[in-house]
């Protein structure tokens, strides 16, 4: 089945990013739909957009996510602030970065931010506003921190065991070694003695 929902938002007359959730329920199944509104003026200088790159679309924990930033200023060169950030869909900022940038037509930067170790797993979004004297613009694009599969951590628990089982097999060897020439030597020093 199939069916059309149209609803009014009322938000701010302030620029800003809206996040929330729609919750459909039919009989006994219930789903939850994440809505993220951007707001901006009508009227602006700069256009932004934001593209998340599908390599970077399901990250791990302490990973890079890399965006592609898009930037137009079609009107005379100017001084703005960048930043970029990584948040939630609490609008809670996990990572984020500022730089001042000067523009004039249409400008690409690759920006990436480092998730933290700690980071949940589940859906963020990269942030990225353009501000001047004149206004602010901004806009996100969706992307989701995963677990790590279970063979890559089997691999990489299974890695780190055999390396320390070669770091102790190698002291082993080098102190048998010295060992065995230490004895050696002492014989050999015996012998000569009792000649």
């Amino acid at each position: 089945e199939q069916g059309e929902v149209i609803f009014d938002v009322k938000v701010n007359d302030v620029p800003n990013i809206y996040i929330g959730k729609i919750f459909l329920t039919s009989g006994y199944l219930k789903r939850e739909i994440n809505l993220i509104l951007e707001v901006n003026k009508e009227s602006q200088l700069f256009e932004v957009k934001v593209s998340v790159p599908d390599q970077f679309k399901n990250v791990l924990r302490g990973d890079i996510v890399e965006a592609d930033i898009a930037l137009t200023n079609p009107e005379e060169p100017k001084e703005a602030t960048l930043v970029y950030s990584v948040i939630d869909l609490n609008n809670t900022e996990i990572t984020s970065r500022q730089e001042k940038i000067y523009a004039k037509g249409l400008i690409l930067i690759n920006k990436r931010l480092n998730l933290p170790e700690d980071i949940k797993i589940g859906k963020y979004l990269f942030y990225a506003s353009i501000s001047t004297d004149t206004g602010k613009v901004f806009t996100t694009d969706r992307f989701e921190v995963v677990e790590e599969p279970f063979t890559e951590r089997l691999i990489s628990f299974l890695s780190r065991f055999l390396l320390i089982g070669v770091i102790i097999f190698v002291v082993l060897v080098i102190f048998t070694y010295r060992n065995v020439r230490h004895e050696n030597l002492i014989k050999r020093f015996h012998k000569r003695g009792n000649k």
